[in-house]
């Protein structure tokens, strides 16, 4: 089974204080022996090289081994050609290093054996402020206005999902 890039993957046994286990992250190379370089969900972006054995895959999007354009149907040869004619991005498999990189120049008539597809889309990531205020009871209550807040939360949405890891609140 090999990884691929995009992976999202939980820490289980690291030696990294700021990464705790437990931790989510997204794979962002992944290295023929298992390891892989990934970064924390909601983190700062930085990228942590976690050894094999140190997490477990949370999802079902790693593949065996891509398919080669050669050994593609006619159907999967023909989405490929027509994506491309949409002026859809289109990645090829870089199989010495295990990841998807875009194909700016997709030609498969020159190499039959790499494999292809359609890049996946791009998540949409959002910002969201929610101006809050302490009522006189002590709760807090959404405030219509940003001039009368006293506290901001602000939050990611990633394709409309709030990401529960970005949340910040700050006193204003």
């Amino acid at each position: 089974m090999t990884i691929t890039v995009g992976t999202k993957i939980k820490v289980t046994n690291t030696k990294y204080s700021t990464v705790p286990n437990g931790s989510i992250m997204t794979v962002t190379f992944a290295h023929r022996d298992g390891d892989i370089e990934a970064t924390l969900d909601g983190g700062d972006g930085f990228e942590w090289f976690i050894e094999a054995g140190e997490y477990e895959v949370l999802e079902e999007d790693t593949q065996d081994t891509p398919t080669l354009w050669k050994d593609m149907t006619p159907e999967e040869k023909g989405a490929l050609l027509l994506a491309n004619h949409e002026g859809k991005a289109i990645e090829w498999y870089r199989s010495f290093c295990l990841k998807w990189e875009t194909d700016d120049n997709f030609d498969p008539s020159e190499q039959p054996d790499i494999a292809y597809r359609i890049a996946p889309p791009k998540p949409v990531v959002e910002a969201v402020d929610v101006y809050l205020k302490a009522n006189k009871h002590g709760k807090w209550i959404g405030s219509e206005s940003p001039y009368t807040m006293t506290h901001s939360i602000t939050f990611d949405t990633i394709d409309g999902v709030p990401d529960t890891e970005s949340i910040k609140m700050f006193e204003v």
